[in-house]
């Protein structure tokens, strides 16, 4: 009988040999969105340092979750890269929401203050809205006696310094600091909301909402097959996926770094023109298929 490790390897060399280019290719696009990466000058655009620092943030949070896509798709486990994929999908609507901020009153949201910049606005809320959600889900977690003794001092005293509400609040306003603290996003804005504004509504109905049954855990049963063997019907669940999944997957991620970058890149200023026109013919390509 195989081990564990043996059924792995057997697995991942069935992959390499099925879709190998298809991995190499990923890769080759990962190489290339690190080097323009590497090529971004911040110091050169006029934007704020926060706006700065948030944009940067989300190309790298982009680039970390592509790479462990590309692992998961090596070994066999699509399910769990789609799980990913599908954060790619919302980093980049977060994105697009700060660098192609929505008309005020979109959404029901408070009015962005007279005289701030949109994207600097937005990118400031972005900046501040983790922050503001660990000091609520901490006040959460202090009021169950259930979870007494469960924060020691020192991680809650540390959390508090990062989470400052009353900095938070001063920086966006009590207005949007309730949103954030009320809703699930960023903004407070639900993703099919979001995804329609940018004409995105077919990906999130054809990708995201299917995406939901396994990222809450409703569908453990796509593993399943019921086959005949000698004589009687067995029902056996798969611990790997079928490489057309997996490339799949693959090609949904790839879409959405391509789509990451190119934003990101239109935005700050990036040594090589080349560069960025490659992602935005690289983009276009993607959006026709």
């Amino acid at each position: 009988m195989q081990t564990i490790r043996e059924i792995e390897e057997d697995n991942r060399a069935n992959i390499e040999s099925e879709i190998g280019s298809n991995l190499d290719a990923a890769w080759g696009l990962f190489e290339f969105v690190a080097r323009v990466f590497s090529e971004i000058k911040a110091t050169d655009h006029g934007c704020p340092d926060q706006t700065k620092c948030v944009l940067i943030g989300i190309l790298v949070e982009g680039m970390t979750l592509y790479r462990s896509v590309i692992e998961l798709c090596r070994i066999g486990q699509s399910s769990s890269a789609e799980i990913l994929s599908r954060t790619m999908f919302e980093l980049y609507l977060a994105e697009r929401f700060i660098v192609d901020p929505p008309p005020d009153g979109k959404f029901g949201l408070p009015p962005i203050p007279i005289g701030e910049d949109p994207t600097d606005f937005l990118a400031k809320v972005y900046f501040h809205a983790s922050a503001l959600r660990i000091e609520k889900a901490l006040e959460t977690i202090r009021k169950n006696p259930d979870c007494a003794g469960v924060l020691s001092a020192s991680f809650e005293a540390t959390v508090r310094a990062a989470a400052d509400d009353a900095r938070d609040i001063k920086e966006i306003g009590p207005e949007w600091a309730k949103n954030i603290v009320n809703k699930t996003t960023f903004a407070g804005v639900q993703v099919e909301s979001v995804a329609a504004h940018y004409d995105l509504q077919a990906y999130y109905d054809m990708f995201y909402r299917c995406g939901s049954l396994i990222v809450h855990a409703s569908d453990a049963l796509t593993g399943m097959t019921p086959e005949e063997r000698d004589g009687s019907k067995l029902i056996t669940f798969a611990f790997h996926s079928k490489p057309d999944a997996v490339t799949t997957v693959l090609g949904i991620a790839n879409r959405w770094i391509v789509k990451i970058f190119a934003v990101g890149t239109g935005f700050l200023v990036v040594n090589s023109l080349q560069d960025v026109m490659q992602l935005q013919m690289m983009e276009a390509r993607l959006d026709g298929e």
